[in-house]
C-alpha cells in the first residue's frame, strides 16, 4: 500500500512539474516574442526620428547625382563628370583657396576657408560631401552636408565655398545629373 501511494504521488509529482514546465515555456516565449517587439518597435521609431529630426544626405542613395571632378582655369571652377563640364567663373580668392586645396599647399597665414576647417575639427563636425544642385537665372547652387555625432546638417553654400570646404576635408563633390546634362561637352 505505501509503495502504491509513493508511485501514485510520484506521478502528480510529474504531472504538476509537467504543466509549471508548461507555464515556464509559455511565459519564455511570451517573453522573447515581447523582447523581440520592443526590439523592433525601437528600431522603427528611431527611423521615424531619425528621418524627421534630421535633413538626411539623400544625396549619397539618389543616382541622380555624378562625382565631379574638380579644377581651376584662371578664375574659372570647373566640375566635370566624364565627358561634361560645369564652368563656373569665381573670385581670384576663391580660385587661390582652391587651388591651394588641390594641391595640399598649407599658406604661411591661414584662408577663411583654412579658418572655418579649423573651427570644424576643433569642434569634431565631419564633412560629409558638397552637392552643385540646381542653377535659376546662371547661378549654380550648392549644398554642404555635415555631421557632430548623431545629427546632419545641410547647409545652403556657394559652390565654390562648398567645393573648397569639402576639398579640405577630402570629402566628395557631387553634380546632379540635370546639370551635367545641360553642361558643356568637353570630350
Amino acid at each position: 500500500m505505501i509503495s502504491f501511494k509513493y508511485k501514485i504521488s510520484k506521478a502528480n509529482t510529474h504531472k504538476r512539474n509537467d504543466k509549471k514546465g508548461k507555464k515556464l515555456f509559455k511565459k519564455s516565449i511570451f517573453i522573447l516574442i515581447l523582447i523581440f517587439f520592443v526590439f523592433f518597435a525601437g528600431i522603427f521609431l528611431g527611423f521615424l526620428i531619425f528621418e524627421k529630426e534630421f535633413e538626411f544626405p539623400f544625396y549619397i542613395f539618389s543616382r541622380d547625382v555624378e562625382e565631379a571632378s574638380v579644377s581651376i582655369e584662371d578664375q574659372n571652377l570647373i566640375l566635370k563628370v566624364g565627358c561634361r563640364a560645369l564652368f563656373m567663373t569665381i573670385t581670384q580668392d576663391q580660385a587661390l583657396s582652391i587651388k591651394a586645396a588641390l594641391e595640399n599647399v598649407t599658406p604661411y597665414r591661414p584662408l577663411t576657408h583654412d579658418i572655418l576647417m579649423n573651427i570644424l575639427r576643433e569642434y569634431e563636425v565631419e564633412i560629409l560631401h558638397a552637392v552643385v544642385h540646381d542653377s535659376r537665372d546662371g547661378v549654380y547652387l550648392a549644398k554642404l552636408f555635415l555631421r557632430r555625432k548623431n545629427k546632419i546638417l545641410c547647409l545652403d553654400a556657394r559652390p565654390s565655398d562648398a567645393v573648397a570646404i569639402a576639398l579640405r576635408a577630402n570629402s566628395k563633390i557631387y553634380v546632379k545629373k540635370n546639370l551635367i546634362e545641360k553642361a558643356e561637352e568637353i570630350c
